[in-house]
């Protein structure tokens, strides 16, 4: 679910078709450390098969203590140690050296608490005044977004889409500040 949503989002920002690689290479099963310990490979392969552009993305799933939101300010060598730090610049520091600042290829990294959250924002969900990305239960936002129990995946793709699909999507997104520092990343895309 969480790649078609990026897909979609990625292909509305930009104002292109967005097409998911695919390849041998599984993330699934396995969390935040799989896609850590794989994204090199997975970013290397995909360079040697001509993609030029690649996301890379985990719910941060922290707390005020640990994986702390992301900032402007964090740079991975500070920020990125363990894997309880800031989980930006943690899978930041797994992006080969080939897929950082060049012009042929680019690869972001999402910053955000947990997909749904943005989900949420765009249903206009009242989170009694305090921001979502303060509520560090994953399991709570997804039932909070999805209902309990929560459906089949296909069926967690098409409420996702059909938040997505709102003419104002990117506007209310726009409002949180892990989708600002995501579409900043977009620039020069």
């Amino acid at each position: 679910m969480d790649a078609e949503v990026y897909r979609v989002l990625l292909a509305r920002m930009l104002s292109v078709e967005v097409q998911r690689w695919s390849t041998q290479i599984s993330f699934h099963g396995g969390g935040f450390r799989r896609v850590r310990k794989l994204s090199e490979a997975f970013l290397e392969t995909a360079a040697s098969n001509g993609v030029n552009r690649a996301l890379v993305a985990v719910d941060n799933d922290g707390g005020s203590k640990k994986c702390p939101e992301h900032e402007h300010s964090h740079t991975p060598e500070q920020h990125g140690a363990k894997e309880d730090d800031c989980r930006v610049c943690w899978l930041s520091q797994a992006v080969p050296a080939s897929w950082k600042g060049t012009s042929h290829r680019a690869c972001i990294v999402v910053p955000i608490q947990t997909l749904e959250t943005w989900l949420l924002q765009l249903r206009g969900d009242d989170f009694g005044g305090r921001p979502p990305e303060t509520r560090y239960h994953r399991s709570q936002l997804k039932k909070q977004f999805y209902g309990h129990p929560l459906p089949p995946n296909a069926r967690c793709t098409q409420l996702a889409l059909e938040q997505l699909a709102r003419p104002d999507a990117l506007d209310r997104l726009r409002e949180r500040k892990s989708f600002q520092h995501f579409a900043a990343q977009l620039q020069g895309w």
